[in-house]
């Protein structure tokens, strides 16, 4: 082939290429969308998932922000907890919402054999504790049952679970999203409380958070249930997206296989 066919036949390559976008085309013509493979690891926030995509997939601002405050946010409390871990190849042209449908069906794939056991309110607590155990033994996971069977004692015994998790998240929450009047601690926790929280979601200001840090000095910031030294219980929702081995410390170590109760 001349010098002056291979040129043509490069350029030729670019108009299919401009023409085609973001798709490859087949020895047998057909189109099949450019892919990309992300690894999504266990224990993060949504918003960690947003720039993490956004630097893969190329997404903008506007579009972080979208993923974020709409199409992750269904309910209030249904924040975290409903992005699967593991390897994901998504088209490289995929919508917010589309990708975002994709990270809850693994969500709901690797629930399911925990979930389908329990009642709706049992299960909403396992998936809770499972997310804090999921934060509070990063980098020793082998501790895991032991502090899910220690989270579960605290709430029967009606004492503070004293999660750092909790407090990190808190922390990290309010630097990416800002003081609200909902937070006072003094209105009630309304839908347009709920609402005017979610769409607080500031870009910018979470791009410089450094996530999953706090202080001992934090464990005195009051923002009703999320902080667990201060107060009984469980934060109303989950704090992080757990994996498989923290589901089943959570939900093995509370529930028999039938889904009862197991009572110490």
């Amino acid at each position: 082939m001349s010098q002056t066919n291979k040129i043509l036949l490069g350029i030729g390559l670019l108009i299919v290429a401009a023409v085609c976008g973001y798709f490859i085309v087949t020895a047998s013509g057909q189109k099949t969308p450019i892919t990309v493979h992300i690894e999504i690891p266990a224990g993060l926030r949504k918003e960690q998932v947003a720039f993490m995509l956004a630097d893969k997939l190329g997404w903008n601002d506007a579009q972080i922000e979208k993923f974020v405050e709409a199409d992750t946010s269904p309910l209030y409390t249904m924040q975290e907890g409903y992005i699967g871990s593991g390897a994901y190849d998504i088209p490289k042209d995929a919508s917010t919402n589309d990708v975002a449908m994709m990270l809850r069906q693994r969500a709901q794939e690797q629930q399911y054999q925990f979930k389908s056991k329990l009642k709706p309110e049992d299960w909403d607590k396992a998936l809770i504790v499972a997310s804090i155990v999921e934060r509070d033994t990063v980098g020793h996971s082998e501790d895991r049952f032991d502090r899910a069977k220690e989270i579960w004692a605290d709430l029967d015994a009606g004492r503070p679970i004293k999660s750092e998790g909790t407090i990190a998240y808190l922390v990290n929450t309010r630097e990416a999203y800002g003081e609200s009047f909902c937070d006072d601690g003094k209105q009630p926790m309304t839908p347009e409380c709920q609402q005017d929280w979610r769409l607080q979601f500031h870009v910018e200001d979470a791009k410089n958070v450094q996530w999953w840090f706090s202080t001992p000095d934090d464990r005195n910031d009051d923002w009703k249930e999320f902080n667990t030294y201060i107060h009984a219980g469980l934060p109303p929702r989950a704090i992080a997206n757990p994996g498989y081995d923290a589901l089943d410390a959570a939900v093995t170590t509370r529930f028999t296989p039938a889904g009862e109760i197991i009572r110490n």
